[in-house]
C-alpha cells in the first residue's frame, strides 16, 4: 500500500472525530470465527458508508472498496467493558429482508450469537425497525418489538439509528452496554451527513456519542461492492483497516527504523512532550528527526 492510500485511510478518520489509542488492537480468539463462520459473502442494501475503527478493543469484520482504491470496515464489533457492540455502515442490513441474497441471514444470525457472548435462549428487543423481530424470529431468536429505554431482561438491543436520541438516551444505552448488554446498529454515515448538512457527523450525530465509546464510527465516505452480490468475506480483514495498523505502517514508511547494530535489535524509541494541554508521542529517527505517532486532546 502506498503512502498516498495509507494517508487517505488515516484521513477518514482524524474526519470522523477518532483518536487513535495507544494499544493496538485485535478480534480476541475466536471473534472472526463465530461471526465469520459459514460465510462467503453478504448482500448490499443500495450504497453503505465505510466506518473508522480505532478502538483497542475494536476490529473490521466486512470491508467494502473505497474510491481511493484501499479497503475500508463496511461492519464492525467490538468490546465495551462487559458488553459488545456490532456496527453496520447500512441500517438496511436490519430494514430490509437480505435472507436470499448470499449468505446475509447467516451473517446476521452470527453477529446475534457473538454480541449475546452465545448465551442460550438469549432475549433481543428490537426499538422502531419493522419487520425485524419477526425475521429473527424465524431464524430461531427470542426476539421482541420494546419502546427505547426498557433494555431490563434483554441481552442484546437492536436500536433504529435513524432515529436521533438526546444525550441522556445514548447514556442510557451506553450504560446498558458497559452492564453486559449487547448492541446491534446499522446506519449510513454519509446519508446522515447530507440530511443533517448543518450539523457534524462526528460531533452531533447520536450513533457515534454510542459507537465512539468502543471505538467505532459511522464516517461520511461511501462503499463499493467487492463481489457480484455485495462484499466478499476473506477470513482475515485487512491489516490496515485499523487505524493503529495505519498508523504505524505509515509512520515506518515515511521514518524507517534505524539499522540495527551488529547482532542487536532494530528498535524505535518514543518520548513523550505535552504543551497547552496537548500530549504527543513521538518516534525518533537517529539524533534529530521526529515525527509524531500520537495525539491526545484533553478537553473541558
Amino acid at each position: 500500500m502506498t503512502i498516498r492510500q495509507l494517508t487517505h485511510l488515516l484521513s477518514v478518520m482524524l474526519l470522523a472525530g477518532c483518536l487513535v489509542p495507544r494499544a493496538v488492537a485485535q478480534a480476541q480468539p475466536g471473534d472472526l470465527e463465530t461471526l465469520l463462520e459459514g460465510v462467503s459473502e453478504i448482500g448490499v442494501p443500495g450504497v453503505p458508508g465505510s466506518l473508522s475503527v480505532y478502538g483497542n478493543q475494536a476490529f473490521p469484520v466486512i470491508v467494502g472498496a473505497s474510491t481511493s482504491g484501499t479497503r475500508e470496515p463496511v461492519v464492525a464489533a467490538g468490546r465495551l467493558l462487559r458488553g459488545r457492540v456490532v456496527a453496520f455502515g447500512h441500517d438496511g442490513y436490519l430494514t430490509n429482508d437480505l435472507s436470499s441474497t448470499a449468505d446475509t441471514q447467516r451473517f446476521l444470525g452470527n453477529v446475534v450469537r457473538w454480541a449475546v457472548s452465545g448465551k442460550p435462549n438469549a432475549r433481543v428487543g428490537v426499538v422502531s425497525i419493522n419487520g425485524l423481530a419477526t425475521r429473527l424470529q424465524a431464524m430461531g431468536f427470542a426476539a421482541t418489538n420494546i419502546a427505547f429505554g426498557a433494555f431490563a431482561g434483554y441481552d442484546l438491543v437492536i436500536p433504529n439509528m435513524g432515529i436521533s436520541r438526546t444525550r441522556a438516551e445514548s447514556d442510557l444505552l451506553l450504560t446498558y452496554v458497559r452492564d453486559g448488554g449487547g448492541v446491534v446498529a446499522g446506519m449510513t454515515g454519509w446519508g446522515w451527513a447530507q440530511i443533517n448538512s448543518s450539523l457534524s457527523l462526528a460531533e452531533d450525530f447520536s450513533g457515534n456519542w454510542l459507537m465512539s465509546a468502543a471505538g467505532i464510527v459511522w464516517a461520511n465516505p461511501f462503499l463499493s461492492q467487492t463481489s457480484t452480490l455485495g462484499y466478499s468475506v476473506p477470513r482475515v480483514p485487512p491489516d490496515l483497516t485499523h487505524a493503529q495498523r495505519a498508523l504505524d505502517a505509515l509512520t515506518l514508511q515515511v521514518f524507517p527504523l534505524a539499522a540495527a547494530p551488529p547482532g542487536g535489535r532494530a528498535a524505535r524509541a518514543t518520548e513523550l512532550y505535552e504543551d497547552d494541554g496537548v500530549s504527543t508521542r513521538y518516534m525518533t529517527h537517529g539524533e534529530s528527526a521526529r515525527v509524531p505517532i500520537e495525539c491526545v486532546w484533553t478537553r473541558e
